[in-house]
Formats: C-alpha cells, sequence, structure tokens
C-alpha cells in the first residue's frame, strides 16, 4: 500500500510518512493527547472522499470493522476497527473509449499535435495514412504493376524457348523495343 500520511515539525529529520493504517500510532507519537481525536477527524474527513477533475467525490478511504477471534489461544474476542485506502477506480471518457484509470484523476490535460499531414495519425495508432480513395488506388496500381511484371516473365520465357538467335533477337527488340535511337545493324551469331 502507499504511503499516505506525512508528518513533519519542518526540520527533514522528523519527516514520518505512514500508512492511513497506522494513523492512530502516528498521532499518538506527534499529537498532544487532548488533541488526538480532534486531528484525526479533521485528517480523515479530508480523506474519506476527493474531488475529481470532474468535482465529482470519489471515496478514497474507508472504515472496516474487524473481529478478531483468538477465543483457541486467549479465551476471547476483540473487533477491532481501522482505515484503509479503497481500491480506488476513476474513470476517464475518451470520445467512445472509457479508460479506468487506478487512483483519482486530479488533472486533464488535453494536447493537440498539429501536422501538415495525416502520417502523425497513422503513426499514433489512430488512423490509417491514406483515405480508402486513395487506398484503393494504390492497391490498383500495385495488382497493375504485378500483371505487368508476369506479362515480361511470360514474354521472356517464350524468347527464351526460341533455338534461333535472329528470331530471339528480332523478338526481343519487338517485345521491349529498341534499346537506343541509334541506328543498329543486326549482329548474326553463328553457333559451332
Amino acid at each position: 500500500m502507499e504511503k499516505l500520511l506525512a508528518y513533519t515539525n519542518g526540520y527533514m529529520e522528523t519527516l514520518r510518512v505512514v500508512d492511513v493504517e497506522d494513523i492512530d500510532m502516528l498521532l499518538d507519537e506527534v499529537i498532544e493527547k487532548s488533541k488526538i481525536e480532534e486531528v484525526k477527524g479533521r485528517i480523515l474527513r479530508e480523506y474519506l472522499s476527493i474531488l475529481n477533475y470532474k468535482n465529482d467525490f470519489i471515496p478514497f478511504i474507508e472504515q472496516q470493522n474487524v473481529t478478531i477471534d483468538p477465543e483457541k489461544i486467549f479465551g476471547e474476542s476483540e473487533e477491532k476497527t481501522f482505515w484503509r485506502k479503497t481500491n480506488v477506480v476513476d474513470k476517464y471518457n475518451l470520445g467512445n473509449i472509457t479508460l479506468d484509470i487506478p487512483g483519482v484523476i486530479l488533472q486533464v490535460q488535453t494536447n493537440i499535435l498539429r501536422t501538415q499531414s495525416l502520417v502523425a495519425d497513422a503513426i499514433l495508432g489512430q488512423g490509417e495514412a491514406l483515405d480508402i480513395f486513395n487506398a484503393r488506388a494504390q492497391d490498383a496500381i500495385s495488382i497493375r504493376e504485378n500483371i505487368t511484371n508476369l506479362e515480361t516473365i511470360q514474354q521472356l520465357e517464350v524468347i527464351n524457348s526460341i533455338d534461333d538467335s535472329n528470331v530471339k533477337a528480332e523478338m526481343y527488340k519487338k517485345v521491349f523495343e529498341d534499346c537506343c535511337n541509334c541506328p543498329c545493324q543486326h549482329i548474326t551469331i553463328n553457333k559451332q
């Protein structure tokens, strides 16, 4: 459990930090006996519920009554009362998302990141970098490039299956057009 109560008389060597369950022990050590109940009441009143960022009261500590039954050992029962921190969970609504935050939310600060593109939104994980039209256009370009690559592969397979090198060169020229703007003589390769 976190430490909830602290006492100091202004000097660091007197600093005492304890859990809320130990309030009686702390007050007994540092407060005049006749003032303990008054001081304890004022402290606990502040902790019973705490205002969150929406000015809603959130229950923070509660009184717990426990019956200690040591009859088997000492022969008597005893009821003990102590204060403890509750399992505090505050809620924060972020559009249509509700976040459960452990503890009390005391302050909320909203910052807007200005950007000229949608990339920041995509990097932060809240959106896509492209709208639906551009995403589909990009998919269409990718499909067209894939089909062009498949056509080229098929054309190369057909050209490679030709045995005559002159016909092969002529077909290569037809498929891939001229390699340069200069007039070229056909080179005949004779197989030996």
